[in-house]
């Protein structure tokens, strides 16, 4: 079993989204995570690893309802897996099937070597 406190380092929490919309807020998390953790991510472009995440964002929306996002990806070379997690009071509208807003943000970056990361740390969250 995942401890979410273990997955979530200083610097990755971002109590107030500033993002407006699911693009923005994807790129606010990801300019998190490039500053807070340059040592997993200096081998990657800041853009690359946004357009990854947009990529599988648009193939179905991560989104998942009651208020939670979980934009993510898996990225072949990826050094460690990465959460940032983002707050926004308004919400945020992620085309999720019940069409409330995302409040509550978790990206997610692993390696494609850990395809079950990703799932099992969502399940963690969403049992807290």
């Amino acid at each position: 079993m995942i401890d979410v406190g273990s997955i979530l380092h200083p610097g990755m929490i971002i109590p107030h989204i500033k993002a407006s919309t699911r693009e923005e807020a994807i790129r606010e998390m990801v300019d998190a995570l490039f500053k807070a953790r340059p040592d997993i991510a200096r081998q990657f472009k800041k853009e690359d690893v946004y357009e990854r995440v947009m990529e599988r964002e648009d193939m179905q929306t991560t989104g998942i309802g009651n208020g939670l996002g979980f934009p993510h990806a898996r990225i072949n070379g990826w050094r460690e897996f990465a959460v940032v997690m983002g707050v926004s009071e308004k919400g945020i509208e992620f085309n999720s099937a019940d069409k409330i807003p995302v409040k509550f943000l978790f990206l997610m970056i692993s390696s494609q070597d850990e395809p079950y990361i990703i799932l099992q740390s969502m399940a963690a969250i969403i049992r807290t």
